[in-house]
Formats: structure tokens, C-alpha cells, sequence
């Protein structure tokens, strides 16, 4: 460090230190480096030197023995240092201190006047907002990942870098972003890169956990209950001094989490409330000289006008920065730090599903992924409890069961709108609660309705919000229809109900079922319905379910009224079921058995895998219009065709193994449905084919074999669908079964 840096910065830390001014002067015709007057009879005079020899010391000792007595005659009492930049011998310090001069080098003189090393060693030992493992609450150890955020007034990408420059720079910066989408973890990584530097700009980052700081009404209340938290209290005065001087960069986590003290069904109030809750932060944010970061949900505010007003900042003087919602995949292969993990195309790219997956054996979960028809809704089970856990960690008195039981009465609500995903008023919100615990929010649950996951902004300036997540959405109202399934609740009021599930909340409704190993609940739930109110859109719901399920035979029940957006009834073997003055997305047919089923006075948008109304006249009614039909290669399509019975067989197992939905196929699925052309003897020869010639694999599960398609084979049996088996070397070519395939 050249001399004129280390007396810059000796002096400044002095100025600190002492709150004066500390100035080069001379005193009775000897100059000194830095001298500071705490009062008009107590001195500080500093020497800086970057020499850390005896022989210099006694230099620096013959200059303050020249002004001792000169100083004493006028009653001045004075205080001796030696700062050098380099390391000090104990002979240096026993010198120095037998002739009452306290010897420093620069790092212990840093520390004398602020031992901010001590904070960053606590700090860091603290938990990062929820930057942490919600079960265990240490801090998060997985490597950070340079995701990319964007400015909102350029559009442009930032790194992190770009907004650690941008600090050091004294600009500030507001960053917004969903859950789960790596707020905390930034200010974690920002603190660990700006205070590893503040010795060379003398600039002392706070990084300020909000959620830890419900209730303070002021501006320094939050400085001191932040020191006393980490166990630092007598840091806290410290860094008020320092505040002053601009050398202190703020890093706030959650403007979101700062808690509502009372609550109301007024929006112009409610607003009022905030700008209360973030009175303390505009207040620490009033002087200009520090800069900042401070983060928070985007949809916290109904405009970022409002964010601004409550904040005390002006537009120009800050730069909004947005969170992407999802990793890139090459960010979120980089987060496992290897390029050969497959993860299925169904799993969200959200930082907190990477965080998730981190805390698994991911091998484990990728080989499960592929087998299991089941895995997508498995995985949505962990990450809807993580989404409670996460919620609830704001603060102790939060139950996650209750969060997560208020989004599913949120969903329920938004049924009712004209868009399946809201708006959802602050009445809709403290109705939910009230709901679910029989009681008004107090002041413990203010925070959890105000920034609860999943919801987003409806319009600027609206209080209202709206669900920003299909994925999330239809998960939700898929454990809500569950949770209604298994208590037996038939008196649910669905008549202002306009939003039907969907396949994904289908998929998890019937699979949360499963899991209590009572299949039979969909089926009473229905028919018990049914027979109290045939119409409505849940009983619609209901049988999505039912049929998502591996159900066969009696329905028994007739229902109208209802809006379906997919009926799978490919394979199916259904009796008994009425379906009247409906409308239906889709419906998806091939190789069903129906006896004493019906379709009457309804509107289906698509037919797929018929080419016409004939060919499902047995059971649509003339009374149903079809936009139109779609026949596909599936089961129905090559049953019909002119194919010898065993290329009927290869060409269906191939269409179910390789081009249906699912990971795998059960056995007993897998040959359901083959009509007049089942041979048990020709399915299993090609079953074995396929396993011997590494195109299937089979495993044991917990309801018997299960068989699993080799993916990249796919391209191989796309190639003997398209030939239908035309002509004899499609079926030896492609899978070279002279023997085996000899039936064909």
C-alpha cells in the first residue's frame, strides 16, 4: 500500500473512531501525520508509517517526547499511537508501550476502532432469510450459482457482480422477485463478497435478516436488535457512529417480512399499513450517503409507485431489479455441477426445486423419476411441504399446515372467478383464514396473509392478487379436491364454481388418495354425490380423478352440469356411467370396454384417437356435438387395422410403452384392453425381445411388474409406427427378432 493511501485511510478510520476530524498538522513546529481535538484538553495524535523498524519508532518517540511538555504546560492531555502496515515485532511493542505510545499495525488498528471481522464471523454463522434448511435452520452451504437478474428499466440481464460493483459505486438497488426464487441467497453471496473487501474502501456491509425484526417502530431499534440477535450489542453503537459517515452499505432481506400490526378489508388502509410496517427502513434509508440493497416479494406492493413512496426513495435514485423465475437449464445443470443428470422434463428449473433436490440423493431421485408414473406427483407432495416449512419459518407461532390449508382455500375461491386464477381480494384472504381456524388474523398471522407464496400483483395499484403459477395452482386444487375425497364432505357448495381441475391436479389428487391405500374413496365420494347433486363442476372433478385411477367396472352414477377438460377412457373397462349437458375438452379413447355408458346433450371440443363419430357411436349421443376428432396411432386406430394379430400386439405395446404418458407401465395395464387379438404367449415372447435387446427394463413394484420404455430407442419405434409393420423388414430390421418375432 503506498505511504499517502495508508495515511488516507488511518485517518478516516481514526475520524471513526473518535467522531472529529482527523487532519495532517503541525504542533510546536513538528508535523504529525494525523491529529484529531476530541475536546479543547484531550488530543489523539497518530504516526503512520509503513516502516515497522526500531530505529523508526524512536524517530516517531523523540517527536511526541518534543510536544509532551508543550502540550502538558497548557493542560492538554494526549493520547499516543504508531500505525504501520506491516506486522510488528514484541520488541516494537514493548517499546512503544514503556514510553506510553500504543502500537498498531493497520488490520488491529481497523479492529480497535471497529472489529468488524468479529461481525462477519457471527454473521456469517447466522442464517441468510431463507437462505437456510427449513428443517434444521443452519445456513445454506450449496455453492451459489451466477444466475442472471434484470433490470427493469433496460430489460437488460445483471449479474451478481454488476450489482456488487454497483454498490461499491454508492448506488442503490431494489431486487424482487417470487419465492423460492434465490433472494436471500444473493444477499448471502453479495456479504460474503463485500465484506471480504471493506479494508480497502472502509465500507462496512450490514447484511439484516427483516423477519427478525417484527415490531420496531424505528430505524435504529432494527440497527440494535440486528447486534443484539448475532450477540454483538455493544457493536450496535459502533455502527450508528459509522452510519453518519456514508461508510456503511445496507443489505436488507424482506421488505415483505417486516410485520402488519393490525389488518383490514380497506385497501387505501392496508396500504397505510405498510408504508407503517417500513417506516424503521425509511428512516435508516433517509440519508443519502449509504447505499443499499433490499429485497422482497414482487407482489408485496400493489405498484412499485408504492414500493417507492414507502421506501422514502425517488425513482432516479434507484435501480429495480426482477429475479428470473427459473434457472436456465445450463444453470440449473450447473447447480449439481455435472451435465450428465437427466432430470425429467416435468420438474420446475425454480431455484428453491434446485435447493430441494440438493438435500436428496438426486441419482435416486432420477432413477425413481423414470419409473415411476407416480414420480412428478411424489415430488410435488416434498415441494408443497417445503413451501409450508419456508412459510412458517418467518415466525415460530405460523403453523405450515395452516399456510398451506389457506392456499388451498384460495384456490377453491378463485373457482368462482372469471379467471381461473383470480383476483382474490384482501376480503377473499382474511375470509380463507378465518376458515380455516375459526378466528380473525392476529397479529402473528398479518405477515403470512400479506406475502403468501404463489400469488402475485393483478393489476398496478390493486390490492387484489392472483395466482402467477398454473403448475402451482392446479397442484393446489388438486390437494384441496383430495382433502374433500377423504373427509367425506358432500355439502361442498360448488354451484358459483366456473374452473375445472386439470390433469396435473387430477394426477395429484389421485395419487394423495392412493397413498392411503383406499382406492374405493373416489368411487363412494362420487356415487354418494351424485345421488345428493348430480351436477356441478366437482363431481366433474371427482370423476377426473376416478378415472386417473387404475378403476374398472361399475361407475354407477350419472352427473350434468359439469365442466371436464380431459376424460382418459383409453383401456378402460367402465359400467353404468351417465355423463349429460356438459362440456369437455377432450376426450381420449382406445381400447375401452363400455357397457351402459352414455355421453347425452353435452359439447366435446376434441375426440382423440377416432377419426369419427361412428367409430364412438355406441355410446355419444346424436343430442352431443364434437368440433372434431383426431385418430392417432393408438390402441383403437391399430385394432381396426388389417395388421395380423401379433404386429397388432408389437405396434400396441410399443404405442403404450414409448408414446403414452407416464414413465412406465404396470403389467396389468400394459395388456388390458387388447380385445380378440390377446395371445399371452406372443405379449410375453416380445416383452422378453424387448428386455434382451435393451429396449425395456422391468423392476418389481409395490402393486407387481412394471415395465420401463429405454428412451433412446424412442426414435427406432417411432420409425415401426410409422411403417405400420408395412412391409416384412420393418419388423426384422428395427428390431432384428428372426426367432422371436416369429409370429409376425
Amino acid at each position: 500500500m503506498h505511504w499517502k493511501t495508508l495515511e488516507e485511510k488511518v485517518r478516516a478510520l481514526a475520524s471513526l473512531k473518535w467522531g472529529r476530524p482527523a487532519t495532517a498538522a503541525m504542533i510546536n513546529n513538528v508535523h504529525f501525520d494525523c491529529v484529531l481535538e476530541v475536546t479543547e484538553k484531550h488530543h489523539i495524535i497518530i504516526e503512520v508509517s509503513k516502516s515497522n523498524t526500531i530505529g523508526k519508532l524512536r524517530e516517531d518517540l523523540a517527536k511526541f517526547s518534543s510536544i509532551d511538555n508543550y502540550l502538558w504546560h497548557k493542560r492538554i492531555f494526549c493520547e499516543y499511537f504508531f500505525v504501520s502496515d506491516n506486522g510488528l515485532s514484541d520488541e516494537f511493542r514493548g517499546t512503544a508501550k514503556g514510553n506510553n505510545v500504543t502500537a498498531y499495525t493497520l488490520t488491529e488498528f481497523e479492529t480497535f476502532v471497529l472489529d468488524y471481522n468479529k461481525y462477519v464471523h457471527f454473521r456469517k454463522g447466522k442464517g441468510f432469510g431463507s437462505a437456510v434448511d427449513p428443517h434444521t435452520g443452519e445456513p445454506d452451504t450449496k455453492d451459489y450459482i451466477k444466475v442472471r437478474y434484470q433490470n427493469t428499466r433496460t430489460n437488460k440481464d445483471v449479474s451478481i457482480d454488476d450489482i456488487a460493483n454497483m454498490l461499491k459505486q454508492g448506488r442503490s438497488i431494489i431486487l424482487t422477485g417470487d419465492y423460492g426464487t434465490g433472494k436471500s441467497r444473493l444477499i448471502k453471496e453479495l456479504f460474503e463478497l463485500s465484506s471480504s473487501s471493506f479494508v480497502d474502501n472502509l465500507n462496512y456491509p450490514i447484511a439484516v435478516d427483516l423477519r427478525s425484526c417484527w415490531g420496531v417502530k424505528r430505524g435504529l431499534e432494527l440497527v440494535r436488535r440486528h447486534f443484539d440477535d448475532l450477540g454483538l450489542s455493544d457493536m450496535a453503537d459502533s455502527i450508528i457512529r459509522v452510519m453518519p459517515t456514508g461508510n456503511v452499505t445496507w443489505l436488507f432481506d424482506g421488505f415483505d417480512e417486516l410485520g402488519l400490526q393490525a389488518w383490514s378489508n380497506d385497501p387505501r388502509k392496508m396500504q397505510e399499513l405498510r408504508k407503517e410496517a417500513l417506516l424503521p427502513i425509511k428512516e435508516l434509508l433517509k440519508s443519502k450517503k449509504n447505499s443499499f440493497l433490499i429485497t422482497g416479494r414482487s407482489y408485496y406492493f400493489n405498484s412499485d409507485s408504492e414500493m417507492l413512496d414507502c421506501l422514502g426513495i425517488r425513482e432516479a435514485d434507484v435501480t429495480v431489479i426482477n429475479c428470473k423465475e427459473e434457472f436456465s437449464q445450463a444453470e440449473f445443470q450447473q447447480y449439481f455441477k455435472t451435465e450428465n443428470l437427466a432430470f425429467p422434463d416435468w420438474l420446475p428449473k425454480r431455484p428453491l426445486v434446485a435447493y430441494m433436490l440438493g438435500r436428496l440423493d438426486k441419482n435416486s431421485f432420477i432413477t425413481h423419476a423414470d419409473r415411476d408414473s407416480d414420480s412428478e406427483f411424489q415430488f410435488w407432495g416434498l415441494f408443497f411441504a417445503m413451501l409450508g416449512q419456508r412459510e412458517s419459518g418467518i415466525n415460530n407461532s405460523l403453523d405450515s399446515q395452516v399456510i398451506l390449508s389457506v392456499l388451498k382455500r384460495l384456490a377453491r375461491t378463485c373457482r368462482e372467478k372469471n379467471m381461473p386464477n383470480g383476483p382474490i381480494t384482501v376480503e377473499n384472504i382474511s375470509e380463507s383464514f378465518k376458515s380455516v381456524t375459526n378466528m380473525a388474523p392476529d397479529a402473528s398471522s398479518l405477515q403470512m396473509l400479506q406475502r403468501l407464496p404463489c400469488l402475485g400483483r393483478f393489476e398496478s395499484g390493486s390490492e387484489n392478487r392472483v395466482f402467477v403459477d398454473e403448475y402451482v395452482l392446479d397442484g393446489i386444487r388438486g390437494e384441496d379436491v383430495a382433502d374433500i375425497i377423504t373427509s367425506g364432505q358432500l355439502d361442498i357448495d360448488d354451484r358459483g364454481w366456473k374452473h375445472p381441475i386439470n390433469s396435473f391436479g387430477a394426477g395429484v389428487a389421485s395419487h394423495n388418495i392412493e397413498k392411503l391405500q383406499s382406492k374405493n374413496l373416489t368411487l363412494q365420494y362420487l356415487r354418494s354425490r351424485s345421488k345428493l347433486n348430480d351436477s356441478g363442476i366437482l363431481n366433474g372433478d371427482v370423476l377426473s380423478i376416478l378415472l386417473n385411477s387404475d378403476h374398472s367396472g361399475s361407475v354407477n352414477c350419472s352427473i350434468s352440469n359439469t365442466h371436464i377438460l380431459n376424460i382418459d377412457l383409453s383401456e378402460k373397462n367402465l359400467r353404468s356411467l351417465h355423463i349429460e349437458q356438459s362440456l369437455i375438452d377432450n376426450i381420449y379413447v382406445g381400447g375401452e370396454d363400455l357397457i351402459d355408458f352414455s355421453i347425452s346433450e353435452s359439447h366435446v371440443t376434441k375426440i382423440i384417437g377416432a377419426g369419427s363419430r361412428a367409430q364412438v357411436s355406441g355410446w355419444l349421443r346424436d343430442s352431443t356435438s364434437v368440433d372434431g376428432f383426431d385418430e392417432i396411432s393408438n390402441s383403437s386406430s391399430i385394432l381396426s387395422s388389417s395388421l395380423t394379430n401379433a404386429q397388432k400386439i408389437l405396434l400396441i405395446l410399443i404405442q403404450r410403452l414409448f408414446f403414452q404418458p407416464g414413465a412406465g407401465r404396470k403389467e396389468r395395464s400394459l395388456f388390458r384392453g387388447l380385445g380378440e387379438v390377446k395371445d399371452s404367449r406372443i405379449s410375453r415372447d416380445l416383452i422378453r425381445y424387448m428386455i434382451s435387446q435393451n429396449l425395456l427394463s422391468e423392476y418389481q413394484g409395490d402393486e407387481g411388474t412394471i415395465y420401463l420404455p429405454n428412451r433412446k430407442e424412442s426414435n427406432r419405434m417411432q420409425a415401426i409406427k410409422d411403417s405400420q409393420l408395412s412391409s416384412d423388414a420393418v419388423s426384422y430390421t428395427h428390431l432384428r427378432a428372426h426367432e422371436t418375432l416369429r409370429y409376425l
